[in-house]
């Protein structure tokens, strides 16, 4: 009787410090991603400044120069996590993130606001995947799914406000004398960062206990792809957050642009409430439905689920005529990236081995990455060259045969493998 206490009150003492742990860890990545959300409505109207009739490929070179640097980033981060740490890994990244949102804030050069998001990109790679890598550290399998849906509300909620807020600080009265129009957004982002940092520095702990004792040099991105794209099961995982990830990307740097093309009303002073709209419905499915949803259909079948609307929602924008329609059609889309994101990493986490979630959920991440290099330049070229609407529409086409094929694949078919 007294020992089945003990080691009850052991778990619960071990429970509260997981959590505190995860609270920590979720507030780091929420300021993190909410300085990242704030500069989101800017960048296209930076590029409109320059009266390029390449609009569209503009805007795409400063998310896809972001993306890859945090793609060639990412592993080299989580492997070097699973060696020296998260805790390390995580200061590093808020602390250089803070030091790329100053830099985009006094820099007016087209080069040199490339040059910045590629810093901020190779920050930002070391910081979210070692998130991810740290919640599999604390967190048993069968809440993995639960917890990945709260982090992912931190996606939601810097999402949400960040461009609200970023719109916001780019009215008349916020303008710093001397800086670019963008300084007052990036200063407040950077600030941000910085306590960011402070405040993990103090408060957040290790999570990391068994590191690895070898310091050979770390695989590349191409071998860890093939070693661990070995079982099938991970490879059609890798393959449809690539997917997803390239479509979603071009969807975000675009979407400016095309409510413009909509309603020329539209510009950096209000886009950023647009975003914001789709980031409290995010935010508000994965603090509520995600955990629920994956309880009664499984991980996998959530996936699918999460892929049907989003192709559905695809379709619908492309012919949206009017800012008030491109918002309805709009709804499916939030609902299924908030099902996709956390479900997939669950089912990906609980795929790999206890010393290969760094080396794996680094490698995911740098597949997004990846397909955020693509996805904006396929957005930006089609809707330069060819419609407004094309991006979306070419995008629901290539979703529509993704849940095609997946149909036929195992893990649609069982819950468990």
């Amino acid at each position: 009787m007294s020992e089945d206490s003990n080691d009850t009150q052991t778990n619960i003492v071990s429970d509260n410090s997981d959590s505190t742990k995860f609270n920590l860890l979720f507030l780091a990545v929420l300021i993190d991603l909410l300085g990242f959300g704030i500069i989101i409505p800017i960048l296209p109207f930076l590029v409109k400044d320059l009266n390029s009739n390449q609009e569209g490929l503009l805007v795409a070179l400063l998310l896809s120069t972001y993306s890859l640097a945090q793609f060639i980033s990412s592993p080299i981060w989580g492997r070097l996590s699973d060696k020296i740490g998260r805790r390390p890994v995580i200061l590093i990244g808020l602390i250089g993130s803070s030091i790329s949102f100053a830099y985009f804030g006094i820099v007016e050069e087209y080069i040199l606001l490339l040059s910045s998001r590629i810093l901020a990109g190779i920050f930002t790679g070391a910081t979210l995947p070692t998130a991810r890598a740290y919640v599999a550290d604390i967190t048993p399998p069968k809440d993995r799914a639960r917890r990945y849906g709260l982090l992912g509300a931190a996606f939601g909620i810097g999402f949400t406000f960040g461009p609200a807020i970023g719109s916001l600080l780019s009215l008349d009265i916020f303008l710093v004398p001397n800086f670019p129009k963008q300084a007052s957004a990036s200063f407040f982002a950077a600030i941000l960062c910085m306590g960011n940092f402070i405040l993990a520095y103090y408060k957040l702990p290790e999570s990391l206990i068994d590191k690895e004792g070898d310091s050979s040099p770390s695989l590349s991105t191409i071998k860890q792809f093939k070693i661990l794209s070995k079982n099938k099961m991970i490879l059609i995982l890798f393959t449809i957050f690539f997917i997803t990830t390239l479509i979603f990307s071009s969807f975000e740097s675009i979407l400016p642009l095309f409510a413009n093309n909509i309603d020329d009303r539209i510009n950096e002073q209000n886009i950023g409430y647009f975003f914001a709209a789709i980031g409290v419905l995010i935010a508000i499915i994965q603090t509520t439905l995600v955990g629920p949803i994956v309880d009664f259909f499984g991980e996998d079948k959530t996936i699918y689920l999460a892929l049907i609307l989003q192709t559905l929602s695809f379709f619908l924008i492309s012919i949206a005529t009017s800012v008030t329609l491109l918002g309805i059609t709009i709804i499916p889309l939030t609902l299924g990236t908030a099902l996709l994101n956390p479900s997939l990493t669950s089912s990906l986490s609980n795929k790999l081995d206890k010393t290969n979630q760094g080396i794996g959920l680094g490698l995911n991440s740098s597949i997004g990455s990846l397909g955020r290099v693509i996805g904006p330049l396929y957005g930006g070229l089609l809707y330069d060259n060819l419609s407004p609407g094309s991006p979306f529409s070419i995008g629901s086409i290539i979703l529509l045969i993704l849940v095609i094929t997946t149909y036929n694949q195992t893990f649609v078919k069982q819950d468990k493998l």
